[in-house]
């Protein structure tokens, strides 16, 4: 659970940060994903 915290965090920190990229938030997004199913 702290895992997917820290991961939701930092998806949200980047995207408010790189909002204008899209691209880099799609990527971000897909790595929480894997993060999530190995937690």
């Amino acid at each position: 659970r702290i895992g997917k915290q820290y991961i939701v965090s930092s998806i949200e920190y980047r995207i408010y940060s790189e909002e204008k990229t899209k691209k880099e938030i799609k990527l971000v997004v897909s790595y929480s994903f894997l993060v999530w199913k190995i937690e």
